[in-house]
């Protein structure tokens, strides 16, 4: 066994000390208290009230039950269920075994069916052998685990090896290279020196076509004045076209408005006579209608009453 493992075991050992030391309870002189029998058959009341659940832990070893509110054991003697807040001596616990239930009503004994088909009195051993079995398989594979973190480490050996004659080559070709930018630098400074004389004629060539362009640009200015003075001119002559344009515009108008205003009066006159024109016609037409209805009137009384009137 490696020291890890040893370590590992040390570890578990002291683990499981310290777990059976905190279920170990010191009890004082056994003062034995006069049981309560607890009756089998209980009374549910059918009436639409909300049950209350309450915690109780079970045993399942001995098939106690203990309501940590009321600090009360429950437990078989026979065939009869007894309450008492202390256990007799004969009855044993285990304080780490024990699984907390939620059930109905503060009586825990009348479930007892259910909760011993759930949890029976030997599957807490079988549970303790499953865990050395699983303590023993990590311990395996905690040795496989190191054999594997030394495989690596011997991998990366091999790899920082590798590195440092990758390191060495490295320098070489940094020592190839700081030769090569000397002669670079070298050149450098001869491609230098025939770039400062080859700008030298650019900066006169420079200066005499500057010149040149100066003047150009003087007599385009002078040019663009002729332009300009041009220009303003023909805006002159423009201007007074326009004026000369709408004040013609306006004579226009003006009789346009005089023909329009004898036109509305012509029309208008017009209208006139035909409005007097129509009340005549309906005039005669209602004088004719009055004859007739009295020609009517006379043909129907007789001729002797026309003759009188």
């Amino acid at each position: 066994m490696s020291s890890s493992c040893k370590k590992t075991c040390l570890l578990i050992s002291s683990i499981l000390l310290i777990s059976i030391m905190a279920g170990c309870r010191v009890r004082g002189p056994y003062h034995p208290v006069p049981p309560v029998v607890v009756p089998a058959v209980t009374y549910y009341d059918r009436s639409p009230v909300r049950i209350r659940h309450y915690r109780c832990r079970y045993f399942p070893g001995p098939q106690v039950y203990f309501d940590s509110s009321t600090n009360i054991y429950f437990y078989l003697s026979g065939n009869v269920w007894l309450s008492a807040p202390v256990l007799p001596p004969h009855i044993h616990i285990d304080m780490n075994n024990f699984v907390t239930l939620e059930l109905e009503g503060r009586k825990p004994h009348i479930h007892h069916k259910k909760t011993i088909k759930r949890y029976p009195p030997g599957l807490w051993k079988k549970k303790h052998r499953k865990k050395e079995k699983k303590l023993d398989r990590k311990k395996d594979r905690w040795e496989d685990k190191k054999e594997r973190q030394k495989e690596k480490l011997d991998r990366k050996k091999g790899r920082l090896d590798k590195r440092e004659q990758g390191l060495e080559r490295r320098e070489d070709k940094l020592e190839r290279k700081e030769e090569k930018l000397e002669r670079i630098k070298e050149r450098r400074k001869e491609r230098n020196k025939k770039a400062k004389e080859r700008r030298k004629v650019e900066r006169k060539d420079k200066k005499e076509r500057r010149e040149d362009d100066k003047d150009r640009r003087e007599e385009s200015r002078e040019d663009r004045k002729e332009r300009r003075e041009d220009d303003k001119d023909s805006r002159k002559e423009s201007r007074e076209d326009r004026k000369e344009r709408r004040e013609g515009d306006k004579d226009r108008r003006k009789e346009s408005r005089k023909d329009r205003k004898e036109r509305h009066e012509d029309d208008n006159d017009r209208r006139k006579k035909s409005r007097e024109d129509r009340k005549e016609r309906r005039e005669e037409g209602r004088d004719k209608k009055k004859d007739k209805d009295k020609k009517e009137e006379a043909n129907h009384r007789g001729p002797e009453k026309a003759i009188w009137k």
